[in-house]
């Protein structure tokens, strides 16, 4: 499912229109993404919680020169579903 997937799927249940329905999805998009960059964790009530993961740095090989690289930390956003969503979709 794409954006404009999901965008026509939002229009059929709610009957507004095809921009409104585009501004709402890109807000929400929005909303998520700016708390994940001030670190809060996102909680979406019956889907699951967004949250933002420091991972360790770490010593990886060069395929082409067999050579020792040190990968820097990094934050990595993560998505775990609800139990409620989980249900959902194995039944």
């Amino acid at each position: 499912m794409t954006k404009k997937d999901i965008i026509k799927a939002i229009q059929n249940i709610t009957n507004a229109s095809t921009s409104e329905c585009t501004r709402f999805y890109n807000a929400f998009i929005f909303t998520i993404t700016d708390a994940l960059k001030k670190g809060e964790e996102v909680n979406v009530g019956g889907l699951g919680k967004f949250i933002i993961k420091q991972r360790k740095s770490r010593q990886i090989i060069n395929p082409k020169t067999k050579e020792l690289m040190l990968l820097p930390p990094k934050l990595s956003p993560q998505f775990k579903a609800s139990k409620k969503f989980k249900d959902s979709i194995y039944r």
